[in-house]
């Protein structure tokens, strides 16, 4: 009896003292997160283009050299390429600036650019019905070629790296990083 009640004070002295340590990390940690740098990305974002669209009516567009940048004070990132058109038989350079948002898909684990819109775009010596087609349609071009390619996916062949795809709860753009919070206890 003397036995069994000691263990059973052992058994509540550590579970208030496990209880005592979770209250302390919610109270003074709230969120367990990491910050991806835009390096990182672009990396990976380099390795998916370029990208070829041919859905518009009389043209077809080739983004390529993606760069990736973090606009500061803001919670878009940027994407500038470099765009071809090819109609009527030539080729058209250009560039395109689009801004999105990051997205991230549990199942999969990895990490997509959504919500497209035009920042910048001109086209050299290109017909103005090709320009505006492009300028009308590219984003939604660009967004169908994205939608199924991640610009990074979390290597889940570690331990590390399983567990992490379960735990993202949360993708935003904080100080020039993108912050990735992993577990969050309060707002």
């Amino acid at each position: 009896m003397r036995r069994l009640r000691s263990v059973l004070t052992i058994l509540l002295v550590l579970l208030a003292l496990a209880a005592g340590a979770w209250w302390a990390f919610q109270r003074f940690v709230g969120e367990l997160a990491l910050n991806l740098e835009p390096a990182t990305l672009q990396q990976h974002l380099a390795e998916r283009f370029p990208v070829r669209n041919c859905q518009l009516v009389l043209a077809c567009v080739e983004f390529r050299a993606p760069q990736l940048s973090l606009p500061a004070g803001g919670d878009r990132l940027q994407l500038d390429t470099q765009l071809a058109v090819q109609a009527g038989g030539r080729e058209f350079p250009g560039r395109a600036g689009l801004a999105g948002r990051l997205r991230y898909e549990q199942a999969a684990g990895a990490f997509y650019i959504d919500d497209l819109t035009v920042t910048d775009f001109a086209l050299d010596g290109v017909p103005e019905r090709y320009a505006a087609l492009v300028r009308a349609h590219g984003p939604q071009a660009v967004q169908a070629a994205l939608r199924d390619r991640p610009v990074y996916v979390i290597d889940t062949s570690t331990t590390a790296g399983a567990l992490a795809r379960w735990a993202v709860r949360d993708v935003r753009v904080a100080d020039g990083r993108f912050r990735v919070s992993l577990l969050r206890w309060r707002d």
